[in-house]
């Protein structure tokens, strides 16, 4: 739904293509004071709405007005500077007059996407990158959150859901209507006994059941084959629809299938209608009843606030991430949106890093089983002695390998420091350069376990090898070192 009310001629975006101010309302929501607080937000102005001609809007879509000024129905225009300027202006949404009476901060970061409406002009092609990831994560926060909602009183909400019923949506399949000179291209479904049949202007005599062959349609998705968006009046639609056969063409179950000889039988949205029946193809309960992947429900996506425990949160994207048969409940906002569109890469960047990891890890073990062995080879006359005074090959390991034990010490506490401070660097570079969400690089009790574990084991591989060379001599051999 477009947003209304605002004045048009101002410039939202230098950019021509991208803005990230807020030009449609995604939907209508229901909120309470209890659900306000769930979810962090906060009333910034006025209140809930409580009769049905009052909305609340968000502090994102206030942004929008506040650029351009309100535009009442009567052209009056006023320049928004505060919440409150906007409180009690009327919006007209849906052919409906509103009244807004409170404003609700859902905590959009207008800042965070600044960039996007600005002159592309002049910007470097990784700074023009940002600012498309930047739009289409902004895309989801409009989609996926109630920041371009519509708040209403409960009862509104309920009069909206009557008024557009919850129809099959056509997402992973499809339905395609055509014949020599005309098509049919809607993407909602229904059976007969979901529609109000006083809404259907028959093509030739009222159906009380619809048979195999036979089929409802929105009038105004029915298209001449050579002229795209040319609208039927409804006496050359019923003209049309009563001397042709259709194919009917669908994709379900992973195949593409057909009927041959469809009659249209009777047509929606003649008499003003067009909201509720929108799109919509009336079925025969044989092809309705097939196992549409689509189905209806409730809501067509929940939003909910993210879990504050670490734990819950991973086993919330585990279970987002695990396909349930043949159904995946994915969860959508900024972080998971860059997250599975730069997913590829992260795959490649951490295979690489995995190597070079591996590679200086293989470097340091080397360094540190030089300078231990080293370190030993000097003092094979004390070793000698040790061994000639009665010391065991085992008090000799124990004796040197406390002495690398330290070393190793000292290096895992100086290589844990050093790694920590050059992870939160990097990170922080990559957050605000490029401005992303995500952590590249983590650096947690793995890894410092892994350092201390590769420290321990270097050191006492390097220390026992030379010792033990070493101590397999005669005492007077390894004094007279040789």
């Amino acid at each position: 739904m477009v947003l209304p009310n605002y004045n048009k001629e101002v410039e939202l975006t230098k950019n021509g293509d991208m803005c990230h101010y807020a030009t449609d309302f995604s939907g209508y929501a229901n909120l309470t004071e209890a659900k306000i607080k769930e979810m962090g937000y906060k009333i910034v102005a006025g209140k809930l709405p409580k009769d049905n001609n009052e909305i609340a809007i968000s502090s994102y879509v206030y942004e929008t007005y506040a650029k351009a000024g309100y535009i009442s129905e009567d052209g009056t225009k006023s320049e928004i500077k505060y919440y409150n300027d906007l409180v009690g202006k009327k919006l007209k949404i849906d052919k409906k007059e509103f009244t807004i009476v409170g404003i609700v901060d859902t905590k959009v970061d207008m800042d965070r996407y600044k960039s996007i409406s600005e002159d592309s002009k002049g910007k470097t092609s990784a700074q023009n990158l940002t600012d498309f990831a930047l739009s289409q994560e902004l895309a989801h926060i409009q989609q996926y959150s109630l920041a371009c909602d519509i708040f209403v009183s409960e009862g509104m909400l309920n009069s909206i859901k009557e008024e557009y019923p919850n129809y099959v949506q056509l997402i992973t399949n499809y339905m395609y209507v055509s014949s020599d000179d005309t098509y049919i291209d809607s993407s909602r479904i229904a059976s007969l006994s979901e529609i109000d049949t006083k809404d259907v202007t028959w093509v030739d005599g009222e159906k009380t059941k619809l048979a195999d062959n036979e089929i409802i349609i929105d009038i105004n998705a029915l298209s001449k084959n050579d002229e795209e968006g040319y609208s039927y009046s409804k006496k050359e639609a019923l003209k049309i629809l009563k001397d042709s056969q259709y194919t009917l063409d669908y994709y379900i179950d992973d195949e593409d299938k057909s009927i041959n000889g469809v009659k249209v039988v009777g047509v929606l949205n003649a008499d003003g209608k067009a909201d509720k029946y929108s799109d919509l193809y009336v079925l025969p309960d044989s092809l309705y009843n097939l196992k549409w992947t689509e189905g209806k429900g409730e809501y067509s996506y929940a939003v909910a606030t993210m879990p504050t425990n670490k734990a819950d949160i991973e086993k919330l994207v585990k279970y987002c991430y695990t396909e349930q048969g043949n159904m995946k409940y994915q969860i959508e906002n900024s972080v998971t949106f860059e997250l599975d569109t730069v997913n590829e890469v992260l795959k490649v960047m951490s295979k690489v890093f995995l190597y070079i990891g591996i590679g200086f890890a293989v470097f340091a073990m080397i360094m540190l089983s030089n300078f231990i062995a080293t370190s030993i080879s000097y003092k094979k006359q004390e070793i000698g002695i040790l061994r000639a005074i009665g010391a065991r090959s085992n008090d000799v390991f124990r004796i040197f390998f406390l002495e690398s034990f330290i070393i190793a010490m000292i290096n895992f506490v100086l290589s844990t420091i050093g790694t920590g401070v050059a992870t939160a660097i990097i990170n922080g570079m990559f957050r605000k350069e490029a401005g992303i969400l995500i952590t590249i690089l983590n650096f947690g009790p793995r890894q410092i376990l892994l350092l201390l574990v590769i420290s321990i084991g270097v050191a006492a591989v390097a220390s026992f090898i030379p010792v033990y060379k070493i101590a397999s001599k005669r005492p007077i051999e390894a004094i007279r070192n040789r």
